[in-house]
């Protein structure tokens, strides 16, 4: 027995991680021996955000019988699965520890494709197989009426809060203690202010081709869904900074997403004048939580980052110049929920930028988003509801 876990968390995307891991540590805090098996990119972020976690490797593509050993041998009493949609080792957890007689808990980090969350398509026959937990832990009332229209009853859902937020605004604090470290790390001198983008993979790390399927951003036909990409995105952040003084002075951090394929934003790179490109730093592995300590200014599409850095109470801009759907259809959470804002042409991110002074902007503000404390509810809730002795 590796680490006798009567509570397992399995975690294979990078959301997925940063939600399991917090309710995990939180459990352990109340006294419950835990266990975290960990896959693709969750490993390393689960090796480097949650050092006091026992964790376990699997590969993704691991056998189900290989699921059913792994709870067995460790004694597990409950599955805690986070519900990404790029992986197969969540959905094969959970139908071990279905086959097992185990309850599972599945833990939301983002919203959408909550039917597609719990279902994979079975390896032999093409079919459909669905792998829906007892009980989710959502995010907020929009997520749990979501559930609802995906087939779960409301018995099913508990909203737990934004747990991944938790954890992100915990290090962004303590980030904010060493400013001058993160800095030195990245190269970036004290006197430039800093803007961060926050790419997303449009481009898919495993292949380099664009991104379709399930929870892809191009359709059938090779075009993307949202009506961009992430490459113009960064291209209409590049050229407005360009043309505002404020913004010619500043540094900008492109991080790049964990599943992107990092040579698709050097070649934006490539193609602009040398003096622009060393005001540019693209870089992979790296803690999002430094960038929104040191970052005056944040840029993105619709990536959960953006939700996470409305949270210091600094400027979050959504580029999504192309963009045909509704506010209430928007793919970014954090314009919804009125936390960042919503740009959907040149003109608009040029005329919203002018107003930012760098100068001004202070270190940390405030956000109207409560999620302190939501990890250890939602460990709070899990006792009650599955480990309480009989």
């Amino acid at each position: 027995m590796i680490f006798g876990g009567t509570v397992l968390g399995i975690a294979h995307d990078p959301g997925g991680a940063r939600v399991v891991a917090p309710i995990l540590l939180a459990l352990h805090q109340l006294g419950h021996p835990v266990g975290l098996v960990v896959s693709g990119p969750s490993t390393g972020i689960c090796k480097n955000e949650f050092p006091g976690l026992c964790l376990r490797e699997i590969e993704d593509s691991a056998p189900l019988q290989t699921g059913i050993d792994l709870l067995k041998e460790e004694g597990a009493r409950l599955l805690v699965s986070a519900s990404g949609l790029y992986n197969e080792i969540e959905h094969t957890m959970r139908l071990a520890a279905k086959s097992s007689g185990l309850p599972i808990v599945g833990v939301l980090d983002w919203y959408f494709n909550m039917r597609q969350r719990f279902q994979r398509a079975d390896r032999s026959s093409g079919c459909m197989v669905d792998s829906r937990p007892d009980w989710v832990l959502a995010l907020d009332e929009p997520t749990k009426k979501e559930l609802i229209q995906a087939g779960f009853q409301q018995d099913q859902i508990h909203v737990a809060g934004y747990i991944n937020l938790e954890h992100s605004l915990q290090k962004v604090i303590s980030f904010e203690k060493d400013l001058a470290g993160i800095r030195g790390e990245l190269g970036i001198p004290a006197s430039k202010k800093i803007a961060v983008f926050f790419s997303e993979p449009y481009i898919n790390a495993a292949d380099g081709k664009e991104w379709d399927g399930v929870g892809g951003y191009f359709d059938s036909s090779g075009q993307p869904i949202h009506g961009y990409t992430a490459a113009e995105s960064l291209q209409a952040v590049l050229a407005a900074m360009e043309s505002l003084e404020w913004f010619r002075h500043a540094h900008l951090v492109v991080k790049a997403h964990p599943m992107e394929y990092v040579p698709a934003l050097m070649e934006v790179m490539s193609r602009l004048p040398e003096d622009l490109k060393k005001k540019i730093t693209i870089i992979e592995q790296y803690d999002p939580a430094k960038l929104m300590a040191i970052g005056s200014i944040f840029f993105g599409m619709a990536s959960v980052a953006l939700l996470e850095a409305s949270l210091t109470g600094k400027p979050v801009f959504s580029v999504q110049i192309g963009l045909n759907k509704s506010p209430e259809d928007d793919p970014c959470i954090s314009n919804r929920l009125g936390l960042s804002i919503s740009i959907r042409s040149h003109e608009c991110l040029i005329n919203e930028m002018a107003f930012m002074n760098l100068a001004k902007i202070p270190p940390r503000g405030n956000s109207s988003l409560s999620c302190m404390g939501s990890s250890m509810a939602a460990a709070q809730f899990l006792e009650g509801k599955f480990l309480q002795e009989v």
